[in-house]
């Protein structure tokens, strides 16, 4: 462990610019809550399973609701950021370091606070 330690670097965005944005890596699970050239904040996600999708492109944060009802999955999605259709980043209790949800962006319950305070509406979201 010391020696990957040793080794660890501090995430870089993938995209450069001004303000805030939300860089979304499908292939690593993560979520990178970036202002400017830095990555503030990176948290683990789980985004669509098999046989679901969680769109790629560029998006931006458009809805936002403290306590979110899900019609199709009867299913409260708490602090959650809708960026394209349907999808959002929401809490839920169980977010495996693989891909489990229907299509949205699952976040840990600890962490949701912070993401959607800093995900205010117009926030850009880059989903590779």
């Amino acid at each position: 462990m010391l020696r990957a330690l040793e080794s660890a670097y501090a995430p870089r965005p993938k995209t450069s610019g001004a303000g805030r944005r939300i860089e979304v890596s499908l292939a690593k699970q993560l979520a990178y809550l970036v202002r400017g050239d830095r990555v503030v904040r990176t948290i683990a996600i789980s985004s669509a399973q098999p046989g679901y999708v969680t769109p790629r492109g560029q998006f931006s944060v458009y809805r936002k609701e403290r306590m979110s009802w899900s019609v199709p999955y009867s299913v409260w999605l708490p602090w959650a950021s809708y960026f394209t259709g349907g999808i959002a980043f929401h809490a839920y209790p169980d977010v495996p370091v693989y891909p489990a949800s229907h299509g949205c962006v699952r976040v840990p319950t600890v962490f949701a606070p912070e993401l959607y305070t800093f995900a205010v509406e117009g926030t850009p979201v880059i989903v590779r």
